[in-house]
Formats: C-alpha cells, structure tokens, sequence
C-alpha cells in the first residue's frame, strides 16, 4: 500500500473483479481533488495500468483508489483503498562523536555512543571501516548505537569516517552522510 521513489517511476497495475459487462470507474484523488480517473468495461475481471507518467504527477502523501462497478440493472458497488505515496527521505545526520569528533585512547578504553537523526521509524546503516550495524530510529527519529570497546580498539589511528544511511518504511534509501572523526595516537 505503499509508493517508493523506485516504483514511481515504472506503471502500476490496479486490478480486480466484478460481474462480466460491469462499468468500471476508476478514481484516485488526495481529500476531495480528484486527481486521476479511468473507466473499463469488466469481462469478469479489469485492469487499470497506470503508466510511470500517471504515476509520476501523483503528488506525495494519501491517496485514496475508489472502484465503482455498475451492472447492467444499474447496482452499484464502491471498494476504496488508501495508499501513501512516498518518495523522499532526507540524508541522516550523524552528531559530533565524544563531543568534539576526537576519540583519545582514554575514551577508546570505555564503550562510546554514537547518535544522529533522521525520518523517523527509519533504518540507518552506521558503517565505520569494515565495521557495520543497522539501527532503528525512534518515533521521533532518533538513532543511537553504541559502539564496544572491541570495535574503539580496532579502529586504526589518524582519520576514520562514520558513514550514516537511511532506509525508510516505503524503502526509499537516502544519500550517505559522512562524519570524519580523528582516532588519537597515544602519546
């Protein structure tokens, strides 16, 4: 019931049945703006394809699909469903790691969090080096992880760069965002 970034730019069928010789109207519309209609004569079944076009000037956000069948006495019958098309999601944000984006081999001796925000509900893909975890977003889009004192020590001295990508529930998938982070020699 969903509409990604991916699948808006390719033609969707929308089918279903009725009593052969039904009128078929099709209505997609956003509240009361009718935004798409189609009409068909069913031989027991019907199909509508939507091209990418169609697809594509269908705004963001809830849409309701109306089908109305009418026989041939003239009975009608409406079935609607609600779909949400969602094509964007916004980069994620990484905040500044142990406060000023340095990790000295004091703080590389005790587990570091690492947080950012992002859509909320999102999955964001940290990956540092070799090293990856997906992470959960909350309600409110908040993402932390914390990253072991296995994974600090591992992590070679001199620059490193924590790489943040978001998934969304439609699975439309953001750009990458970099933080560059300083791993400190022990002096």
């Amino acid at each position: 019931n969903r509409i990604n970034a991916l699948e808006a730019q390719q033609s969707i069928s929308i089918r279903g049945a009725s009593e052969s010789q039904a009128a078929i109207s099709l209505r997609v519309t956003n509240g009361n703006a009718l935004l798409l209609s189609r009409d068909t004569v069913s031989t027991g079944a019907w199909l509508f394809e939507l091209s990418a076009g169609d697809v594509a000037t269908l705004p963001d956000g809830s849409l309701t699909l109306a089908a109305t069948a009418t026989d041939t006495a003239g009975n009608t019958r409406l079935v609607k469903r609600t779909i949400t098309k969602d094509t964007a999601i916004a980069t994620p944000m990484i905040n500044a790691v142990t406060g000023d984006d340095v990790l000295s081999p004091q703080e590389r001796t005790a587990p570091v969090i690492v947080s950012g925000l992002t859509e909320p509900k999102a999955s964001v893909l940290l990956t540092i080096g070799g090293w990856s975890r997906r992470i959960t977003a909350t309600a409110e889009g908040t993402w932390t992880t914390e990253l072991s004192t296995s994974i600090l020590r591992a992590l070679p001295t001199g620059p490193s760069q924590f790489v943040a990508q978001a998934t969304d529930a439609s699975g439309n998938v953001s750009a990458s965002t970099t933080r560059n982070v300083a791993i400190a020699a022990a002096t």
